[in-house]
Order: structure tokens, then sequence, then C-alpha cells
């Protein structure tokens, strides 16, 4: 069995994703990011990933995790409220009527 893709250090949080995004590790950072790992997980003091990443002066990996991120996010938010962008006009997201069903 594989190791907690998530798993923090018991001492400052950190997880995996975030000891290689402090060094600027952009390759593997997406790498445990398509293994499932959280971008958006803090550390003790309030951290992320991306945060460290800029933090140390990497900013290309910064800019690709944050991406990432936003992506994450408009995924969960019409997965949420169910936008449908398969239309004709994918510009113009139709929200499901649940009265439809």
């Amino acid at each position: 069995m594989g190791a907690e893709i998530d798993k923090q250090d018991e001492n400052n949080g950190w997880t995996a994703l975030m000891m290689v995004a402090l060094n600027g590790h952009t390759e593997t950072a997406i790498a445990l990011i398509g293994m499932g790992a959280e971008i958006d997980k803090q550390a003790n003091d309030g951290c992320t990933a991306i945060i460290l990443a800029a933090f140390n002066g990497y900013k290309e990996t910064a800019i690709k995790l944050n991406g990432l991120n936003e992506r994450k996010r408009t995924r969960e938010i019409n997965d949420e409220y169910e936008i449908d962008r398969s239309g004709a006009d994918s510009k113009k997201p139709r929200v499901k009527d649940p009265e439809e069903d």
C-alpha cells in the first residue's frame, strides 16, 4: 500500500506537494496533483504550495499551480450548479433546471 498523498508533517503541516513547490519542482508538483494531492491544502501556518513556491522565488511554479487550482475550482462550481457547457455556444453556460428531469 502506498503513502497517503496529502500526509502532513507533524511539525509544520507541510505535504509532499508543498516541499516540491518550495523548491520549484513544477513537473513533480503536477505529477503529485495528478495523483490526487490537494493544491490548496494549508500547512500549520496557513501557507499553501502556491504561496511557498512564490515566497521562494519560483514564479513559474506558483503560476502553474495557481492555474491548476483555478481550473479545479471552475470544475467544482460547474458540478455544484450542474452547468452544462456542451451546448452549441459553450461561451454561454446553461444551468440545468432541476424541474427538467
